[in-house]
């Protein structure tokens, strides 16, 4: 009862201010410009994140205690400090190495101070212990690339809070379920947020999310998997909540991000290109060149990252051994079959379209002046007697 009232708290709030800050910022016209890599066909603020942030923040100080306030603490100041990296980051632009800087000291914040970093490798490549000096910069590193992993899927309306959604509901239920509720009020606290900010967000979409939102989200969500990780390795042999696949569950509830960020960087390194400069090699602008629109694209992502949690479910009594192998090649299985459909429809596409010579000529023919005979107006003259 207490999270739906976190959740019910945070949505009214952030559906509330949602039109107000849409309308401060179109009258001011700070907004997010169409072209280029852009695919939205109007001006659109960009900044989501904020009534999404206010939201949150309001009801943790309504509803915390000052127990829960203290022991969160860490945490959700890493999430403000994203939020305040990514803010910045829509109004005027950040360099790589400043916001990697940024994030570097919200993930050490997490790790050093909230306490929630790797254990183990937990059996991953037949390695279990490891040290410290290695836990703490494997932990550090690996909430720095969710968080941009997930920042990257921000491309059409709905995705990025859709997802954040679903996987949020995912771990809160999960942490609820073993006892460990600060937790699981937190991920209510945003998965009302961020429902009250998608009815704004759906297609046609009157604002985006933004950094301010992806950022923040981004690194709750890697923190929350780091800690799921650690936490579910460590239940005892045949607990009904055991996952024995450990990583392969986080895997598998994050999968859009991760598999959409390594596909893009693979992509990119074969084409002699740096991995971190922009395209439209996304999943979503694959999916939407086989001619689906934001809506349809958006739900067809939302099913396929529920089928991979499915499986997860499906085979929690698998270990990381055979789930995670299962997770990542059936990600690079559809993958490819998309890639195949894309190019068959746009093969179709080409082969249906008129040459470019043809269309050429047809210009220049429709250019052409008609041309009058030079004897027309002696002839006429002569018939006219």
């Amino acid at each position: 009862m207490e999270n739906i009232v976190l959740v019910l708290t945070s949505f009214l709030v952030c559906f509330i201010l949602t039109p107000l800050v849409v309308y401060l910022f179109v009258k001011n016209n700070i907004t997010d410009t169409p072209g280029g890599r852009k695919i939205h066909k109007a001006s659109t603020p960009s900044m989501g994140g904020i009534p999404i942030f206010i939201g949150v923040a309001f009801t943790v100080l309504l509803w915390f205690s000052l127990k829960d306030l203290n022991a969160s603490r860490s945490l959700l100041s890493a999430v403000t400090i994203m939020f305040f990296i990514g803010l910045r980051d829509d109004l005027v632009n950040l360099s790589a190495l400043q916001k990697l800087m940024g994030q570097l000291a919200a993930a050490v914040l997490i790790v050093g101070f909230a306490d929630i970093r790797f254990t183990s490798m937990y059996g991953l490549l037949g390695i279990y212990e490891i040290p410290d000096f290695i836990a703490y910069p494997l932990s550090v590193f690996t909430i720095i690339v969710i968080t941009n992993a997930f920042n990257l899927i921000d491309g059409i309306d709905g995705l990025a809070g859709s997802i954040s959604m679903i996987a949020l509901s995912f771990f809160g239920v999960w942490f609820g379920l073993n006892g460990m509720t600060l937790y699981t009020a937190i991920c209510a606290a945003f998965v009302g947020a961020i429902g009250g900010f998608l009815i704004f967000n759906w297609s046609p979409a009157k604002i985006f999310m933004g950094d301010t939102g992806a950022l923040s989200i981004g690194i709750l969500l890697a923190s929350l998997a780091v800690l799921f990780i650690d936490t579910n390795y460590y239940l005892p042999e045949g607990h009904a909540l055991k996952f024995n696949g450990t990583i392969a569950t986080a895997v598998a509830v994050l999968i859009l991000p991760l598999y959409d960020t390594a596909r893009i960087f693979v992509k990119r390194i074969r084409r002699g290109k740096s991995p971190m400069s922009p395209d439209k090699s996304h999943v979503h602008h694959f999916v939407m060149r086989m001619g689906f629109n934001h809506p349809k694209t958006t739900s067809i992502l939302i099913i396929s990252n529920l089928i991979f949690i499915g499986a997860a479910v499906l085979g929690r009594r698998y270990g990381d051994l055979i789930m995670l192998p299962v997770i990542m090649i059936g990600a690079a299985y559809l993958g490819v079959v998309l890639d195949k459909m894309v190019l068959v429809r746009v093969k179709r596409l080409t082969k249906n379209a008129p040459r470019v010579l043809e269309k050429y000529e047809h210009l220049r023919e429709s250019q052409i002046k008609p041309k009058i005979e030079k004897d027309i107006i002696y002839r006429e003259k002569i018939s006219s007697n």
